[in-house]
């Protein structure tokens, strides 16, 4: 039992640094690449200069071919339609993070072919590892690309955004954890594919993805929406020099994680982890905030 709540403490500590390094970096990008207003775009209307530069011939071209090319090999390999969303979703996920991560560190040299083959060879390498050798490795690896990718492509969410989708998942969770079995069906469907990271009780990549091989599990949802609201965090943290708050956030994942931990332990069931980790991030956030003001006064 101690061990097992020790892998667990240390299994949500990896994740929230996961999510406190990805958000930092989306928030970077936030700036560095400005987006003009919108749904899930922060901050008023923009000049035209400021938005971000429009994709060229080749890029656009780049895209296509890959497109054409990732949807033709996933027909031939898997015919079944929730594997083939994840394949689909994992690999563009990843290209997209790539072409992110390489525009930030090559700049204006973004368009040439170390860039074309980065941003398409490492995450084929990904997905295509999860798909010829599925084992808990390779499936959590898939499953964090998916996260970071979707992080960073969500780094102008806006404030409004991020409370209303927040309230909407909590609300879902509670839902389909409390009140039917809708969970409980969709962990069954996607059993084995990169919907969630797992720690596995035999550490040996030949083990399965069954539940008894597992100590504990998390749901990708559980990184991504916390996700979005550490986004804004680190924004603000970027735009005010308060790095207490993007402190405060971290140590609130982690804090949320334990408790749910322990109630799913005192009750044996699983929990719409969402409940615990969101407002554990945001009562974080402002005790980091209210912490660092006094120094900041000073």
């Amino acid at each position: 039992m101690i061990n097992t709540v020790l892998v667990g403490i240390l299994f949500f500590i990896v994740v929230a640094s996961l999510l406190t390094i990805v958000s930092w970096i989306a928030a970077r990008f936030a700036q560095l690449y400005p987006k003009k207003e919108g749904l899930f775009a922060a901050g008023s209307k923009q000049s035209h200069s400021d938005e971000a530069r429009p994709l060229s011939l080749a890029q656009k071209v780049l895209i296509g071919v890959v497109l054409v090319l990732t949807t033709i090999v996933v027909q031939v390999i898997e015919q079944r339609t929730g594997l083939r969303i994840f394949l689909i979703a994992s690999y563009w996920c990843g290209v997209r993070l790539l072409v992110l991560l390489v525009q930030e560190t090559m700049g204006d040299s973004r368009n040439s072919v170390v860039w074309c083959v980065t941003s398409w060879s490492i995450p084929t390498i990904i997905t295509a590892g999860w798909m010829g050798f599925p084992n808990w490795v390779t499936l959590n690896s898939t499953g964090i690309m998916i996260v970071c990718a979707m992080l960073i492509t969500m780094r102008h969410i806006s404030p409004r955004a991020v409370v209303i989708i927040s309230f909407v998942i909590m609300v879902f969770d509670i839902v389909a954890v409390y009140a039917s079995d809708i969970m409980l069906k969709i962990v069954g469907v996607y059993d084995g594919m990169p919907g969630m990271l797992w720690v596995p009780k035999d550490w040996s990549l030949a083990g399965g993805f069954g539940v008894q091989n597992r100590i504990m599990d998390l749901g990708l949802g559980d990184l991504f929406f916390p996700g979005l609201s550490m986004i804004y965090i680190a924004r603000i943290a970027l735009e005010k020099n308060a790095i207490a708050s993007v402190v405060g956030a971290y140590l609130g994942y982690i804090f949320g994680g334990a408790i749910a931990m322990s109630v799913s332990a005192v009750t044996h069931t699983g929990q719409p982890a969402t409940i615990f980790l969101i407002p554990a991030v945001f009562v974080g956030y402002r005790l980091g905030n209210a912490l660092a003001q006094p120094q900041v006064a000073q």
